[in-house]
């Protein structure tokens, strides 16, 4: 389970933070927030989505890999209809471009200047994928 605790802040860590300050930075939004209701907004809307993790049969049932595609799936959601969402279709779509930098790696000069943030490599995100693979087993000779 730490593990899983582990991702979940790491995720938050690399997508909440340069997401909100781009919106500050450079975008606007539709009706005014705070980014404090925000990240609350992405917490309940997470929470909801991985509302089974609270019964031990479900977690028993699920394979480590799936356990950590339900949370990257749920937090990506939640992070879409929550501070990904606030703003006009431009907005939506620059947030867009900013998560799937993200995603596939470093952040771009550009994103990195318009943020004013660098992103730390996603060496968690890469290790509990590659746990959930079986590569972590070790193999006897």
């Amino acid at each position: 389970m730490h593990v899983n605790k582990r991702l979940l802040g790491d995720m938050f860590e690399r997508f909440v933070d340069p997401c909100i300050s781009l919106l500050r930075k450079h975008l606007s939004e539709l009706s005014p927030t705070s980014d404090t209701n925000l990240v609350v907004s992405l917490m309940n809307i997470f929470e909801c989505m991985t509302d089974d993790f609270a019964n031990p049969e479900v977690l028993a049932n699920i394979s480590m890999s799936d356990t950590i595609t339900w949370i990257e799936s749920s937090f990506f959601f939640g992070l879409s209809w929550s501070v990904c969402a606030t703003g006009t279709a431009v907005v939506r779509e620059k947030l867009d471009v900013l998560v799937k930098e993200l995603m596939a790696g470093p952040m771009s000069d550009e994103m990195a200047m318009l943020t004013g943030m660098h992103v730390r490599p996603i060496s968690l995100l890469i290790h509990c994928r590659h746990v959930a693979t079986g590569g972590d087993k070790k193999v006897s000779k």
